[in-house]
């Protein structure tokens, strides 16, 4: 069997590139890619969107690496004044939960 060649485009309006990049990275081998300082700085905003995804489509993986990348005092700021941490606030309270819980201990 052969597939065709189609020239597909998708377009994703409201996450980074890299982020995007970063999330196919991770769903096709289970790992995160490595990142210089300068590429996590454009990830923190959509973290939260992709915390939410993976709590709702059952990525324990996935939603692990978001945590630990949450909860990373770095990023933590960045994170919260996002629009997808009000997401994940209502969408998901229960993780917001755990994350505060990660943040005490």
């Amino acid at each position: 069997m052969k597939e065709r060649y189609t020239a597909a485009t998708v377009h994703v309006d409201d996450m980074e590139p890299r982020a995007f990049q970063a999330f196919l990275s991770f769903v096709y081998t289970n790992s995160l890619p490595e990142m210089k300082k300068e590429k996590e700085d454009a990830i923190p905003a959509p973290a939260p969107t992709i915390l939410t995804l993976a709590e709702q489509h059952n990525c324990g993986g996935l939603k692990k690496a978001c945590l630990d990348f949450v909860t990373d005092p770095a990023n933590l700021k960045a994170v919260v004044a996002s629009d997808g941490f009000e997401h994940l606030s209502k969408s998901c309270p229960f993780v917001n939960k755990k994350l505060i819980l990660m943040l005490a201990s």
